[in-house]
């Protein structure tokens, strides 16, 4: 697979505590750099999975984690840190071993165990979206979830097995909502049964190792759990709940489950069509005023063609109605030539009106000669604040990093595949919306040219 497949990061940076003018949004175009090998295979998988760790550098902002399953050829993949702010190369840590490749999965405990440092959880052996709505599990071996020291770049001894035959899908990190975190993440699990990809969703304590519950498909159909949330408490028991979906006949169906117990709270139809299926979620803003911020849901038409309207819903964690949607804005990403919401995040506010935005990325399906785009969205009223593009399949995988110094600066990485492409992969970009000057990032072993 990592000879058929690149990959591409690229940093977003948006300016530190500025105010929004009236206008045309910010747009800072990307150029594409080709690798050129020194030391390591073309082309790797640097950038399957990007996401935000506490602060490496010392410089008060979060910094940057990209996963590369392939690393160059190595059995075993790894996790390469870079400082948000600099870009600088701060190190790598490999996969214990070849039987543990890493890269494709990972999440952060802000406060892990007794000593209350940062920790990841990083997936071993994961399983990938193949679209459709289905899982690949790759084979019958079962995942890990292993616990990394970023600040010493070392393998904690805390750990998980799945069950023989099922791999970790989708994960998120559990916490209280009073704001203190917890040593427990949330998984989809995915197993093989009579020859169909079956989901389930856990909850898992890492510094003990326990399945603390687990919640089975609760009706037919499919990719259970393929996107995970974690939303407000709605039954104040002092856990936040779980909001996840399910491709079912009559169409999308969300799920609030119980982050305690793992029971159903609450089921709604998000979107009737048998053809659509859920691409991404996040934390959105509190639309409806009642207290609990919504949860936002990217739907997208899973056929080769088009049957149903690809945008991004506000959904109320308590009732699980529709309070807002999101359109998407262009035809490439309603027609299908696009996917819109292929992955998405929370934005710190840049309106002033107290709620966060929404950073929503759309990838180009296949080997479309499109330009994927990623936007930042106010989520009360769907204006774009914000917009990007770059080539290569952008959109494939973003998080927002933020600076401690200045509640509204953050910066944001989006990775990107690019197939039968490898000269457009292995890239990340430094972008600032507040200047046209650009950086470049390299996987580690490489140096990157501009191509003219």
């Amino acid at each position: 697979m990592a000879s058929r497949v690149a990959l591409a990061a690229v940093l977003l940076v948006a300016s530190a505590c500025r105010t929004r003018t009236a206008g045309a949004p910010d747009v800072a175009p990307a150029t594409a750099f080709a690798p050129e090998p020194a030391g390591r295979r073309v082309p790797s998988l640097f950038g399957m999975h990007v996401g935000a760790v506490a602060d490496l550098d010392g410089d008060a902002a979060e910094d940057l984690a990209v996963g590369d399953p392939d690393a160059g050829g190595t059995a075993e993949g790894a996790l390469h840190f870079y400082s948000s702010r600099t870009g600088a190369y701060l190190g790598s840590i490999a996969g214990r071993g070849a039987d543990d490749v890493i890269g494709t999965l990972f999440t952060e405990l802000p406060r892990f165990g007794e000593e209350g440092l940062p920790m990841l959880v990083v997936v071993a052996r994961g399983c990938l979206w193949t679209g459709r709505g289905n899982h690949d599990v790759w084979n019958q071996s079962s995942s890990q979830l292993l616990a990394c020291d970023p600040q010493r770049l070392a393998w904690s001894p805390r750990s998980w097995t799945a069950p023989p035959g099922e791999r970790v899908f989708a994960l998120v990190a559990a916490s209280a909502p009073d704001g203190e975190p917890t040593d427990d993440v949330v998984a989809t699990l995915v197993g093989m049964r009579e020859s169909v990809s079956v989901g389930r969703v856990v909850r898992i304590d890492i510094r003990r190792g326990l399945l603390e519950w687990g919640c089975a498909p609760p009706r037919v159909g499919r990719a259970f759990g393929e996107v995970l949330a974690l939303v407000a408490d709605s039954n104040d028991d002092g856990v936040h709940e779980i909001f996840t979906t399910q491709n079912e006949s009559m169409g999308v169906c969300g799920y609030l489950l119980d982050g305690a117990s793992g029971t159903v709270l609450t089921r709604a139809i998000l979107e009737e069509s048998t053809w659509c299926t859920a691409l991404s979620s996040c934390r959105a803003a509190d639309v409806d005023r009642d207290g609990m911020p919504e949860v936002a849901i990217a739907i997208s038409d899973a056929g080769d063609v088009s049957t149903t309207p690809r945008s991004v819903l506000l959904v109320s964690p308590r009732t699980l109605a529709i309070v807002g949607r999101i359109e998407a804005p262009t035809e490439e990403e309603r027609t299908g030539s696009m996917q819109f919401g292929f992955s998405m995040s929370a934005v710190p506010d840049l309106d002033g009106d107290g709620e966060v935005e929404l950073l929503i990325a759309s990838r180009t399906n296949g080997l479309q000669p499109l330009r994927g785009r990623a936007r930042v969205f106010a989520s009360t009223d769907g204006s774009v604040l914000h917009e990007w593009s770059a080539n290569g399949g952008f959109g494939w995988s973003c998080a927002v990093l933020r600076d401690a110094r200045c509640p509204s600066a953050w910066r944001a990485a989006v990775s990107a595949f690019v197939i039968e492409y490898p000269a457009l992969g292995e890239r990340v970009e430094l972008l600032d919306a507040s200047r046209p000057s650009q950086s470049v990032l390299r996987a580690p072993g490489f140096v990157a040219r501009p191509v003219r």
